[in-house]
């Protein structure tokens, strides 16, 4: 068998592509072998898969990967490569790398040789053969190319047949003269000999009868069939002229490069017609040999062994031998074999194929019969020849000559052949009863191939792209046989044994099913049986189609299946005398796992098979092929199987909800695929069926007794027979009695031919009668019909596991989806998922059980299986609530696993929306009838009011109807109701709807419409099938009930509400309210009598929030409802009445709830008067509102004025207006006419007046009309009056002017209305302070100055009764100016106090004291002391001039707060600050000094025109806060001054002083060659602050005493260090940066100090250096380091405290670590606690080499106080080149 090849693009190809873009674009690009090597640059192929070791003929390609030699367009030479100290030849690829062919010289020309000379490049043909003296060059054109010949090599193999075939023969000709010779190199070296090699010559001209002979060289180009030798007619591009390739050892060679001008092909002008060569040397077993590529002195080698590989590498890895894909096998399985051996890759560069003759009497060998696509290669070709009749040890590495053998029949000779052999796509061989031919081996000596994974792998296997094998089990072979392999002297078992299988459901699959396996969940079946695991290479399935494969399954009840099928027979026109038999008898035979031979009774051949119950149909020898064509028919006849018993089956399950299918599966005429071209017609006869038979009526056919045709699409399908709508006609005629037959004929729907049918071929196939559903009720068992069969066709979980898996749930039935075809047309069957079908309770002995055969490792056939248990469930249904009312929405949940019926999405059951329906108004389905007991069959849930029906009032379905009409929602469908499954897979479902206010009732035989209230509602549910596998009703239930209503009121305490000035008679003396109910500003706002609106808070009603709490009145869940509704049918009176008390004395104020508003007027006493035409009756306020949809929650808003209260003589007597309540116009207080008390109330008081006061009594009282008990009942709830104290507060009690005070006024006497923030006016509030006395508000006239937010108190919430508001504390009031320290004093007038009998009776003023702040402030700034151009950093702290904590404020703005900066002889006044952050207090600025005119450098070349570099500034300027500039001296001091308050000033200061540099280098010594840096420390040379500043300064060495000038630069900004580098050069002169050295010099630096602070004057200068060495030194710091510095007295003791006045000497202990003498300078520097140098002083001397020695200073404090001395230890004072860190010691001076 050949594979199927297409158009193979190899990676060469590929490469080729990407390097002639590359080579266009200019690029080279560099390929790595796909192996990682161990060198970087050097590769052989070896490495990988023969751990460095070869052996044999085998060709090793070489590889250089150099990014350094890799360009196509530039010629390299090649790289110097050598094997064993012998150079290679290396010729570059396309891809830039450089390649070499080579092989051992002795085994390469004795396989070479024992291949014929066809020399068209077959098996191990290695080419023709060159003596290594052979020039391989060639210049295009004559061109003059080096010479290229292979001189270090025992010879090479070029790899075509060069010249043409015109050549002449016998007498040689010229170059050109006659044709070209054909005889260039040998065929076959005859003998080779180590150390000689190839002796053919083909590189010199020799002659033959005086004629010279032409042969490869630079000036002949017969090798590449050019008609000349030279001039035009030579070939000019090195392309091949010959296609005659005779190498076959090297199939995939690199294609080489040719893109350079000067080397042409390979970049080395190679022949182009010579790659790829083979160059050969001499190499001996068991010697190792170097490869070595030589690369610019850093050599890569790798070590190579001539030997053969052992069986496992370092690394454990198999790489010699067999290895086998199993331990032992099962029946027919594929043997996967892997042979590691890596002397068998003799090409490194293609797929190497060996086919073996593997009898062990004639072993065999041959290479390249087939070439890697299974092509035939040598193969029937001369160029065959095996390798064992020529190899034997001294050829090949093997012990045995390389040859396989395998017994068959294994040691213990078994009767049957163990192993069988078989095709595949890498070899072309014939098979027949397990053994198989090539042209070149019969089929006796047992023909297999193996083929190389890939190029290069050394690894072999046997079996092809497809995975299949080319050995198999032999299906009849005995149990416990074995085969034997035999290779290189190891033996190898193939064991034929079988294995133990078991099946289980596994419960855990996908998360797992809880305690019980419920419709619609998914369970695993797992199947464990390595003898379902034919092949290692592949999951495996059990197939039906396949009769390799046992197929496990579940059968319910008992459906036909073909178990009793006898024949099968097809009609055929085609077909001799029009029919032919396929296969008969099958029936008599049970398949067996066992197999055996061919047609014997323990075969798969004609059979049928246990449990799964399919029949293995195999088409008898004498049946010729058929084609199935259209109307073609196949009969099924059956034995033991009746018509009656199919009409049994049949008319058993003609009910109300009954069905019968056909499921049948002949998807293995088409090998096991559906093919949907196929149109099935099934037909049901008895013995006299025929191809015409056909259905006139139930009762009577023609041509034969059969039913009426079924039809289906497809080889595998159900086809529907019989239905409760549908029954199938034509079983009358039939004979009971006789063998069912039935006809299939299969049509094509399109073409003419179809699957072909071949003798000897098995076609598993299946076809199955089988019923659904129920009979009648269903109550009875008999009346539940379930015969039924499911097969798995499990797939293996994973490769080679040998565990198959399926999944499997089922549908429980119920009386909804046991009448619907979708329920039996969505079961899958036959399929790796399976849904099955579930009629009852199937547990314990009912079980579903799934059963398969197994033939364990015994030898036994046994039933292996598992079940699991299918329940029913006893449903559950209840209400969420025991009570609703109307317009409640009602939740009912049902609970029962069997009714989710899909798994897979969310199962719904709707409502029947049906007229005249039976299941019209229930969840259910409509047209399914009633059953026996007068109920819907399809009846699932309903709902009943006192047992009756919710059902549509004008329904049909019932004999009386409703003449009226429901308002709202009439029946169930109506309301939407609809049962929702919770979520996928839950069994739980949920619906919901809102209960009516009416429905229809019939049960007194005249249909009403009646109120649901008082009713029982219930919800029925039957249960199809509960846990006993009954049908059963259950239910729930629940009262339509009123609720008790509640009333209350929002506080249990109201503040007492006050009046307005229009409601008094008019004040003309008094500034208080003066018997008045009324709340005034502060009195300080006042100006004169109290009379004024604006001089009082307005307004003083208070709101009242009443809630009623009665579901009753919530009928709309999406809408807002009402309380409207009259207590009598009589009087417009809502259920709500509000009355206020004192004691004995009470007056109604209104009513609410009835169904309209009405005018009245307040009543004394506690009854409420009716309305009359002059609407003096007690007011009605009308509907009283929902508060949300759905809440049940009503809430009426009432005012009440401080007038509704009973009369009393305690009231204020002033009141002359009244508000009135029955509709006349209110009119305006200040005019004469008024209203009079009669418009509000009743009657006019006989005593006193009508008020509110302090102690009243507020009464709600709600009538329900309609209870939880069903009766009316009267709820209350009431509230008191009361006055309270009132409280103010602020935040804090001391405040920075200009900042905010958070002011909180606590009164809950003004918190009138609870359901919003009220606000009251500032002007209750006094301000008194030194600057002014006035009320905060706008009566006070100074509100603006306050800058109040909000503008007046506002409540901080709903009814918190605490009003807050944010003032600023102002700058001045009234034209005064506030104080720092000022006392405020803030009073609040209370006109409510606890104890008054109403607002304005009595007051009480309430006082707080607060201050503003005098914080002071504080001066800093950033140093104590500065040189003459610093930048100074000032920093005020001033937290009372923080005065907006949300801005930054700034200081020094205004004349009240100046700040003056100011030196000896400069100032600078009003200069600012700014805050550094929002409400921080803290404030900074900058001002930069300037110095004075000066030659700082000491070179009147740089600088202005006066050679100053730094020049002053005439005056000082700048307004701050980062702009001063100011003129500073040498000797200078600075000054900061801030008037923070009047006449307070803080001050701050600091030094400004010169200071004395510092020369250092970076390192104490240099290498000549190196670099120097060199840093001066001093900051006054940082003469700009806000740049980077530099100068020059000299350096020079002993060499160079003349040295340069260095431009030293500042590191950064305002550093005062400034860094310069020096290059060294030992050759060169000095120059620029440049400094010469040598070893040994001193090298100085040395800068002009012209900034010297005292005792030096401005004129003085002093020379600094600092020094290092060029070599190796002691590093500075360790040539003469100090230590323990301390303070003696002059006789040496050590002192802790020091006198004024007394001399002291500052000691220290001085060593000299060098070998040399060192000068050295003893410095001590004194500074006080402000870091001033109070005393310098210094003495200078010589260490010897080793020396130590203790010098001191002395030192006469004059002032007390705590002071630092430190030791500097100096080359000299005037190179300040440290020789130690510095040390000190602290000196206190008393």
């Amino acid at each position: 068998m050949n594979k199927e090849l297409g158009r193979k693009i190899t990676s060469l190809t590929l490469m080729t592509i990407m390097l002639t873009w590359t080579s266009a674009m200019g690029f080279s690009m560099t390929f790595m072998p796909e192996a990682e090597a161990a060198n970087q640059y050097l590769w052989v192929s070896v490495e990988d898969a023969g751990g460095s070791k070869f052996y044999g003929g085998q060709v090793l390609e070489i590889v250089v990967t150099d990014p350094a030699i890799n360009r196509l367009d530039e010629a390299y030479g090649m790289p110097d490569v050598t094997i064993d100290g012998k150079k290679v030849i290396m010729a570059q690829g396309v891809d830039g790398s450089w390649y070499a062919y080579i092989a051992d010289g002795k085994k390469a020309t004795t396989i070479d040789k024992n291949y014929a000379e066809v020399e068209d490049g077959r098996g191990a043909d290695y080419g023709r053969w060159c003596k290594s003296n052979t020039p391989l060059e060639y210049g295009p054109n004559n061109s003059s190319v080096a010479s290229l010949v292979p001189s270090e090599s025992r010879g090479v193999a070029i790899p075509f047949q060069l010249g043409n075939a015109s050549a002449n023969t016998g007498t040689g000709q010229a170059d050109g003269a006659g044709g070209v010779r054909t005889t260039i190199g040998a065929a076959t070296q005859s003998s080779y000999t180590q150390g000689t090699g190839i002796t053919n010559e083909c590189g010199s001209s020799i002659t033959t009868g005086g004629d010279p002979l032409a042969y490869l060289n630079a000036s002949s180009h017969v090798h590449i069939g050019a008609q000349s030798g030279s001039g035009s007619s030579a070939l000019a591009t090195g392309v091949n002229a010959s296609d005659q390739a005779i190498n076959n050892v090297v199939r995939e060679a690199r294609a080489l490069s040719n893109g350079t001008t000067t080397d042409y092909y390979g970049n080395i002008a190679l022949g182009p017609n010579l790659w790829p060569f083979i160059q050969l040397y001499d190499f001996t077993r068991y010697q190792s040999y170097d490869l070595v590529y030589e690369r610019g002195g850093t050599d890569e080698t790798i070590s190579l062994t001539y030997d053969r590989p052992k069986g496992f590498d370092t690394e454990g890895n198999k790489i010699k031998g067999l290895v086998f894909d199993k331990d032992h096998y099962g029946l027919n399985h594929e043997i996967g074999v892997t042979l590691y051996n890596n002397e068998l890759n003799l090409d490194p560069t293609d797929e190497d194929s060996w086919t073996f003759g593997t009898l062990p009497t004639n072993a065999t060998i041959f290479y390249q019969l087939f070439d890697e696509n299974g092509d035939n290669d040598s193969s029937a070709t001369a160029g065959v020849t095996s390798f064992d009749s020529f190899t034997g040890s001294s050829t090949f590495g093997f012990n045995d000559g390389g040859i396989m053998k395998i017994d068959v029949n294994g040691p213990e000779d078994a009767s049957t052949s163990v192993l069988y052999f078989q095709d595949n796509g890498d070899q072309v061989v014939s098979c027949s009863s397990g053994l198989c031919s090539s042209a070149d081996i019969n089929s006796a000596d047992q023909a297999v191939t193996f083929t190389e994974t890939g190029a290069n792998t050394g690894t072999f296997t046997n079996w092809d792209d497809s995975l299949k094998t080319n050995m198999y089990i032999n299906p009849a072979a005995d149990r416990g046989t074995q085969a034997v392999f035999w290779l290189d002297d190891a033996e190898y078992s193939v064991l034929h044994m079988p294995s133990w299988g078991s099946i289980t459901f596994n419960t855990d699959y996908k998360g797992g099913i809880g305690s019980e396996w419920n419709s619609g969940e998914l369970v695993q079946i797992l199947l464990d049986d390595e003898d379902m695991n034919l092949d290692a290479r592949t999951k495996n399935q059990m197939k039906i189609k396949d009769n390799k494969t046992i197929v496990p399954a579940i059968k319910i009840g008992s459906p036909i299946t073909l178990t009793t099928l006898d024949t099968l027979s097809i009609y055929d026109d085609d077909v001799a005398g029009g029919a032919a038999t396929i296969d008969q008898a099958i029936n008599d035979t049970q398949c067996s796992s066992d197999y055996g031979a061919a047609g014997t009774a323990a075969s798969y051949l004609s059979c049928y098979e246990k449990y799964s119950e399919r029949a293995v149909i195999t088409v008898e020898a004498a049946t010729a092929a058929i084609t199935i064509a259209s109307d073609d028919r196949l009969e099924f006849v059956y034995d033991g199987t009746t018509v009656n018993d199919l009409k049994d089956l049949i008319s058993g399950a003609n009910g109300t909800a009954a069905y019968t299918y056909i499921n049948y599966d002949f998807r293995a005429f088409n090998g096991g695929k559906n093919d949907m071209n196929y149109y099935l017609n099934f037909t049901i006869g008895d013995s006299t069926l025929s191809s015409g038979c056909a259905a006139a009526s139930d009762t009577a056919s023609t041509a034969g007794s059969c039913t009426e045709a079924r039809y289906n699409t497809g080889l595998v399908g159900t086809t529907l027979i019989n239905a409760p709508g549908d029954k199938l006609q034509g079983f009358g005629p039939l004979t009971g009695t006789d063998a069912l037959r039935v006809n299939v004929e299969l049509n094509l729907i399109s073409g003419s031919g179809g699957d072909t049918l071949k003798a000897g071929t098995s076609y598993p196939l299946t076809m199955d009668f089988v019923t659904y559903g129920q009979s009648n009720d269903g109550v009875e068992q008999a009346d539940r019909h379930m015969n039924s069969i499911w097969r798995f066709e499990s797939k293996e979980n994973a490769v080679n596991s040998g565990v198959m898996k399926t999944e499997v749930d089922f549908t429980m039935l119920n009386q909804l989806n046991v009448n619907q075809t979708s329920t039996y047309n969505n079961t899958k069957n036959d399929w790796e998922e399976n849904r099955i079908i579930v009629h009852q309770d199937m547990t314990d002995e009912d079980e579903i059980r799934v059963n398969y055969l197994d033939m364990g490792a015994d030898g036994v056939e046994t039933q292996v299986g598992d079940q699991l248990a299918a329940p029913t469930h006893s449903g559950v249904v209840e209400f969420d609530n025991d009570s609703y009312k109307e317009a409640d929405t009602v939740v009912i949940t049902l609970t029962d696993a069997d009714l989710n019926v899909n798994p897979d999405i969310i199962n719904i059951y709707t409502v029947v929306n049906t007229g005249g329906d039976y299941a019209e108004d229930m969840v259910g389905k409509s047209g399914y009838g009633k059953n026996s007991i007068d109920d819907p069959n399809a009846r699932l849930l309903d709902i009943t009011f006192d047992d009756e029906l919710w059902l549509e009032s004008s329904s049909t379905n019932n004999s009386t109807t409703c003449s009226t009409a429901v308002v709202g929602v009439d029946g169930l469908a109506e309301s939407g109701f609809t049962l929702v499954e919770t979520g996928k897979n839950t069994g739980v479902f949920v619906g919901d709807f809102q209960v009516p206010a009416e429905y229809c009732a019939r049960s007194s035989g005249t249909g009403t419409v009646s109120a649901t209230m008082g009713t029982d509602i219930e919800v029925n549910y039957v249960d199809y099938r509960d846990a006993s596998g009954e049908i059963i009703e259950v239910g729930d239930g629940a009262g339509i009930r009123g609720n008790t209503g509640s009333v209350s009121l929002d506080r249990t305490v109201y503040p007492v509400p006050f009046g307005t000035i229009g409601d008094f008679s008019t004040e003309s003396s008094k500034g208080t309210p003066n018997g008045r109910a009324l709340f005034p500003i502060h009195s300080g706002g006042i100006t004169s009598a109290l009379d004024a609106s604006t001089e009082t808070l307005g307004n003083g009603d208070l709101t009242i929030h009443i809630r009623v709490d009665d579901p009753d009145y919530d009928v709309s869940a999406s809408g807002e409802d009402q309380i409207a509704e009259n207590t009598t049918t009589s009087s417009n009176r809502g259920p709500l009445k509000i009355y206020v008390a004192r004691g004995s004395d009470s007056v109604v104020l209104a009513t609410a709830g009835g169904d309209t508003a009405q005018n009245g007027v307040i009543h004394t006493g506690s009854t409420v008067v009716s309305q009359n035409s002059a609407n003096d009756g007690t007011p009605e306020l009308g509907p009283i509102l929902e508060t949300a949809p759905d809440s049940g929650v009503f809430e009426l808003d009432m005012t009440v004025r401080y007038t509704d209260g009973p009369a009393s003589t305690d009231c204020s007597s002033k009141t002359d207006n009244w508000t009135p309540l029955n509709g006349d116009t209110q009119e305006d207080g200040s005019t004469s006419s008024v209203n009079a008390e009669t418009t509000r109330f009743s009657t006019a008081a006989s005593t006193g007046d009508y008020c509110i006061l302090q102690g009243d009594v507020i009464t709600v009282e709600y009538t329900d009309q309609n209870d939880a008990s069903g009766n009316s009942a009267v709820a209350y709830d009431s509230a008191t009056f009361d006055l309270r104290n009132g409280v103010i507060q602020t935040d804090k009690s001391v405040y920075i002017i200009g900042s905010d005070i958070i002011m909180t006024l606590i009164e809950p006497d003004l918190d009138l209305e609870s359901d919003e923030a009220e606000t009251w006016d500032l002007d209750l509030i006094e301000w008194d302070s030194d600057a002014a006395d006035l009320t905060m508000g706008n009566a006070g006239g100074s509100a603006s100055s306050f800058d109040p937010e909000p503008s007046d108190f506002r409540e901080t919430g709903d009814s918190t009764g605490i009003f807050q508001i944010v003032i600023e504390v102002p700058s001045e009031l009234g034209g005064e100016t506030l104080d720092r320290g000022e006392l405020i004093e803030l009073e609040y007038t209370d006109w409510a106090p606890a104890g008054a009998d109403y607002v304005g009776e009595e007051y009480t003023d309430i006082e707080l004291e607060i201050y503003t702040s005098n914080f002071g402030a504080t001066i800093e700034m950033d140093q104590k002391v500065y040189t003459w151009t610093d930048k100074i950093y000032v920093t005020i702290v001033a937290p009372d001039h923080n005065f907006d904590s949300g801005l930054v404020d700034m200081i020094g703005d205004t004349d009240d707060d100046p700040l003056i900066v100011q030196t000896r002889s400069q100032k600078l006044t009003s200069y600012q600050l700014a805050e550094t952050g929002t409400d921080t207090g803290i404030f900074s600025g900058e001002v930069i000094l300037k110095g004075f005119s000066h030659d700082a450098d000491g070179d009147p070349a740089t600088g202005d025109s006066n050679g100053y570099d730094v020049t002053g500034v005439s005056s000082a300027s700048g307004t701050g806060p980062t702009n001063g500039i100011i003129k500073s001296e040498d000797d200078d001091g600075i000054t900061v001054s801030y008037e923070y308050n009047e006449d307070e000033v803080v001050v701050g200061s600091a030094l400004i002083r010169w200071n004395v540099g510092e020369v250092q280098w970076l390192e104490s010594s240099y290498p000549a060659g190196g670099n120097g840096v060199v840093r001066v420390v001093d900051p006054d040379m940082n003469w700009d602050p806000e740049n980077v500043d530099n100068f020059e300064i000299d350096v020079w060495s002993d060499s160079d005493a003349g040295g340069i000038s260095l431009m030293i630069t500042e590191t950064n900004e305002a550093t005062g260090i400034f860094e310069g580098t020096v290059s060294f050069t030992a050759d060169d002169e000095s120059s620029g940066h440049r400094l010469r050295v040598a070893e040994g010099d001193t090298i100085t630096a040395e800068y002009e100090d012209n900034t010297l602070p005292d005792p030096y004057t401005r004129s003085d200068d002093l020379d600094i250096t600092g020094t290092a060495i060029i070599g190796t030194v002691v590093p500075p710091l360790e040539r003469a380091p100090a230590a323990n510095a301390r303070v003696v007295d002059s006789f040496g003791n050590s002192l802790s405290e020091v006198s004024v006045d007394q001399q002291v000497q500052i000691e220290a202990d001085l060593v000299n670590g060098q070998d040399r003498d060192q000068s050295f300078a003893y410095l001590v520097q004194v500074q006080d606690s402000n870091g001033v140098t109070v005393s310098l002083a210094w003495i200078t001397g010589q260490l010897a080499a080793g020396q130590s020695f203790s010098p001191a200073l002395s030192w006469i404090p004059s002032t007390s106080g705590s002071y630092e001395a430190t030791v500097f230890v100096w080359e000299s004072v005037d190179n300040p080149t440290a020789l130690s860190d510095t040390v000190s010691v602290s000196i206190r001076v008393v």
